[in-house]
């Protein structure tokens, strides 16, 4: 299975890569999983060009600190941004790819008056955009000639008219109620994207239409065909038993018994640990 290096400080974001990955033929580790070096340094701008090319020059500068060869190690990095119709003109999006900021300093009633007096177009795309680092090694392969490639998503949608009260999915974090998708509700849906049942969401999953294309792009290259070449351990597949419990409670004993019950299995090791010393009635708790 290949692995790709994900450069985000944001361990929800990276917990949706990584479900966005499931059945595919590639393993999603954060940078900070490689190397002890920090992550990227994203610049605030208001420029969603400069922000990608800003963040992706930080990301190149840290895998060459922390050892890693920008010639022969593909990482990816994402960006989300948010249009909101009714406050975006002149080809200037509001929030736009300011919205992580912009949540911090603003309020449901803000917003709905903001709207409202705006004549009350209540629609919103939620859009994400992967930049994926192609390495040199790799251009006559996957037949590309620019250093990095943009894979974008849009979900369109409106924002709600009456905040909604629920918690944050403690399995699928970012379907949370702090971020904009607490007042997001997708095309087709009644509810915020952070309330959806998560087979709902999927379907309507902004980064889903970001990353799929992405994976498409690795299995049309062959990314995926390659063996990665690793220490491959044979582990004893039979189940292990551990016993715990107080002194004395019978722990020797138990796997005594055990012992002579599972000798039809004939195990490799049956051992009993403990801290105390061994007592006068009790033998050497290790067979083999």
């Amino acid at each position: 299975m290949r692995e790709l290096t994900f450069f985000t400080s944001n361990q929800t974001k990276l917990a949706h890569a990584r479900y966005l990955a499931e059945g595919q033929r590639v393993r999603i580790k954060g940078f900070r999983q490689r190397t002890y070096h920090a992550g990227y340094v994203e610049p605030r701008l208001s420029s969603r060009d400069e922000i990608l090319t800003g963040s992706y020059e930080s990301a190149k500068a840290q895998l060459a600190k922390a050892g890693f060869s920008e010639a022969s190690h593909p990482f990816i990095l994402e960006d989300t941004s948010v249009r909101i119709e009714a406050l975006s003109h002149d080809g200037v999006e509001v929030p736009g790819v300011d919205v992580k900021f912009w949540m911090e300093e603003q309020t449901f009633a803000r917003l709905d008056a903001a709207l409202r007096n705006a004549g009350n177009d209540r629609r919103a795309v939620v859009r994400s955009d992967v930049l994926l680092h192609v390495p040199s090694a790799f251009r006559r392969v996957w037949r590309v000639d620019q250093p990095f490639l943009i894979f974008t998503g849009e979900q369109q949608g409106s924002i709600v008219e009456a905040e909604h009260r629920f918690d944050t999915n403690q399995l699928c974090p970012w379907l949370d109620n702090r971020s904009f998708n607490k007042w997001f509700v997708p095309d087709g849906h009644t509810l915020p994207f952070g309330a959806l049942p998560i087979d709902d969401a999927y379907e309507v999953d902004f980064r889903r239409k970001s990353f799929g294309p992405l994976f498409d792009f690795f299995e049309s290259r062959g990314f995926f065909d390659v063996p990665m070449t690793q220490l491959q351990l044979n582990f004893d597949d039979r189940p292990n038993i551990i016993l715990s419990g107080y002194t004395c409670s019978g722990k020797t004993t138990a796997s005594q018994r055990l012992f002579i019950i599972a000798r039809k299995a004939a195990p490799s090791l049956c051992m009993s640990m403990k801290i105390s010393p061994r007592r006068p009635s009790e033998y050497s708790p290790v067979w083999t």
